[in-house]
């Protein structure tokens, strides 16, 4: 540290905006200096003395005001061999995300000094900048002040575990009250742990480590539960609630959402010639396939059970769901798995089911949506594979959500 100086953390209070300080650091971001904004620029004192490092900044401000981020690491300079290939060889460790929440400047910045090592730290001076933190990027542990001013502590709490994307996020309350009564109330709210003020570096490193921990087992037994043995990829319960999910944001925000629904042609005949173990292997290779043509991260590839997949399109009309399933059905034609018994080519192949919500969707242009569920876009896409499979197999049919009760045709995919 140049000069002897310490390694403090000051949230600074923004002249002529009404902006927190969002600082996120690493192991490797360990020098800071109080910062002074100007308009939309941050300066940052004594940055010749910060050698080595690169500083990046941005606004934050997407639906109001919230803040300006600031992050620095180390850049590339002349760096020996011996320490490239140190690093190189080293297993990568995830960084895990810590958002502290109290509206006392002091706390923050003693937690922050407390906690810079542990891994990238957020922080919020009051809970409705601390909900909206959460939300745009879901942290692994929330430090909450019980007490402050306009949504409390316990507020906030209620808010965070009635959200499914942040219920599971433990809660360490940090507080002054040492009353039994306290603890227990929230405790049965849904609050991990408690770390008493004042707070002392070893009992807040401790607790905070633990529930890290506690954190990192959970999300892999829930891994597990979602994932499917054979193929890796989602299993019918993570696609379940995904296409819940995604069904309620289009329906929120008129976004379109597609589905295709994809089975594997004569599999049943595939199996009894060569066997099941050889099936698995067919199963793991259209798997492989079905994944080279997703390149969103948003896109879910899924196995519905059997020899039936599904492919989940959020933001997407009909005419990218139409391309989507030509390049799939292209992709398992690449892949050439022999099948000596199918009826469609000597070649597995597959059958694709297209279900569909966008603005062409007749029941958005009547108003009729809000009657539908994601229900009905798997009943559409069922149907539409039920044309493709009568047409002969080996292609893809398209059937609009307002249609997956109706008589109408299912209509072909683009070429």
């Amino acid at each position: 540290m140049p000069g002897g100086a310490s390694n403090p953390i000051y949230p600074t209070g923004m002249t002529g905006q009404n902006l927190s300080l969002a600082i996120i650091c690493g192991r490797n971001g360990r020098y800071w200096r109080s910062a002074r904004v100007l308009g939309e620029r941050c300066i940052l004192p004594g940055m010749n003395q910060m050698r080595g490092t690169s500083v990046s900044l941005w606004d934050d401000r997407r639906r109001s005001v919230s803040g300006i981020r600031i992050e620095w690491g180390p850049m590339a300079t002349s760096v020996s061999k011996e320490t490239i290939e140190r690093r190189g060889s080293e297993k990568p460790n995830r960084v895990v995300s810590i958002l502290l929440v109290d509206d006392d400047p002091g706390a923050i910045q003693l937690m922050g000094r407390i906690l810079a090592d542990v891994g990238k730290l957020l922080f919020a001076t009051n809970g409705k900048d601390a909900l909206r933190l959460a939300r745009d990027s879901t942290p692994d542990l929330i430090l909450l002040d019980a007490e402050m001013p306009g949504m409390s502590g316990f507020e906030l709490l209620k808010m965070l575990k009635a959200e499914s994307s942040l219920a599971d996020v433990p809660v360490i309350f940090i507080t002054s009250h040492i009353e039994a009564g306290f603890e227990v109330s929230a405790l049965d709210m849904g609050a991990a742990d408690f770390i008493a003020k004042p707070l002392r570096s070893s009992r807040v490193l401790a607790r905070v480590r633990t529930q890290l921990r506690v954190k990192h087992l959970a999300d892999e037994l829930r891994r597990t539960a979602t994932t499917d043995a054979l193929t890796g990829v989602a299993n019918r319960r993570q696609f379940d609630e995904s296409l819940e999910r995604e069904w309620l944001r289009a329906k929120r925000s008129g976004d379109p959402v597609s589905l295709l629904m994809i089975d594997v042609d004569h599999f049943k005949l595939y199996n009894d010639l060569y066997g099941h173990p050889k099936g698995d292997v067919c199963l793991r290779h259209v798997t492989q396939a079905l994944l080279s043509t997703c390149k969103r991260p948003a896109d879910l590839v899924a196995r519905y059970g059997g020899e039936e997949f599904m492919i989940l399109l959020p933001q997407t009309p009909r005419h990218g769901a139409q391309r989507m399933a030509q390049q799939v059905l292209d992709a398992v034609a690449t892949f050439g798995i022999f099948h000596e018994d199918s009826q469609t080519t000597h070649y597995v192949s597959v059958s694709v089911g297209i279900g569909c919500f966008d603005d062409a969707s007749a029941c958005r242009t009547y108003g009729s949506h809000a009657l539908l569920g994601a229900s009905d876009l798997v009943r559409a896409a069922d149907k539409a594979l039920y044309s493709a499979k009568h047409a002969g197999r080996g292609q893809a049919k398209l059937r609009d959500i307002g249609d997956a009760d109706t008589s109408e045709p299912a209509t072909g995919a683009a070429p």
